[in-house]
């Protein structure tokens, strides 16, 4: 097959003679690519450097608070997640809504991963619940921080928490363990933009072929990025605790702002009302 030239433009020609050889040798091409991203595989993991993923970010609000709870109250220095219920009739106080909520209440207390719970029906739990009765939370404190918690122990505490849901009584929850947990996989999703991906090429190309061929140079230039990151890091936690750490902070300096526009006071402005909404 002859192939047509264009002596003005060198650099195109190089680069069609490599397209011309590698459409030539196809098979050898492709073989050559899966060999090279075995061998990053197999060489990042070998020469793989150990870093500190200490989740502490010194001088930072969050910091300071994660170390006076640590020491203070260790039983509080995990992250902390709300469960909230709402009752179409009466109050959260009726006989048979206290004692079904403050069961779950226990069973979720004596689950692993978790501190401790705060009850409104506890001594001091007055304050979470609303003036008109009809809508309680409870805080649920966690042994550690969220991307270290076992996602398995936080998905058996939100269904122990969904279990509790009745006619009349609605239960929802909220907080970054139980939105990690909850959270679709990103494998998943991947997935699915490959496929539709897939779909459109092959109606814009209407060949499958031509369509598969982006996809998979796409895939192979991906995959071996995330191989080379992944043998420098060993894995990539240091992604979500250090975008962890940042947005902790600002979620506490948030938090004290709006303490300090409730005079130091807080009903239902406690981020419980995040999942109160959900009710409203």
């Amino acid at each position: 097959m002859a192939y047509a030239t264009n002596p003005t433009n060198p650099k195109g020609e190089f680069m069609s003679a490599i397209a011309r050889w590698c459409f030539s040798h196809r098979l050898a091409v492709i073989a050559t690519w899966v060999v090279v991203l075995a061998g990053l595989s197999v060489l990042a993991q070998a020469v793989k450097t150990d870093y500190n993923t200490s989740f502490s970010v010194p001088g930072t609000g969050s910091a300071t608070a994660q170390e006076l709870l640590a020491r203070a109250v260790p039983a509080q220095a995990g992250d902390s997640d709300t469960i909230v219920w709402k009752v179409s009739n009466g109050t959260v106080r009726d006989d048979a809504v206290t004692a079904r909520m403050a069961g779950v209440l226990q069973q979720i207390a004596a689950l692993p991963e978790v501190a401790a719970v705060t009850s409104p029906y506890g001594p001091h739990g007055a304050a979470q619940i609303s003036r008109d009765g009809r809508i309680a939370y409870a805080t649920v404190y966690f042994t550690g921080q969220a991307d270290n918690l076992v996602k398995a122990d936080v998905t058996r505490m939100i269904s122990t928490a969904e279990a509790a849901r009745a006619p009349g009584l609605d239960v929802q929850l909220g907080g970054q363990a139980i939105e990690s947990a909850q959270q679709t996989s990103v494998g998943v999703i991947s997935a699915v933009g490959v496929l539709a991906a897939a779909v459109v090429l092959f109606i814009a190309f209407g060949s499958l072929l031509a369509a598969l061929l982006p996809i998979v140079t796409a895939i192979a230039g991906v995959g071996g990025g995330l191989m080379a990151i992944a043998g420098r890091r060993g894995d990539g936690a240091w992604f979500r605790r250090t975008v962890g750490a940042l947005v902790r902070d600002s979620r506490t300096q948030a938090s004290r702002a709006r303490h300090r526009g409730r005079g130091g006071h807080g009903h239902l402005g406690h981020p419980g009302a995040q999942c109160a909404a959900r009710l409203l």
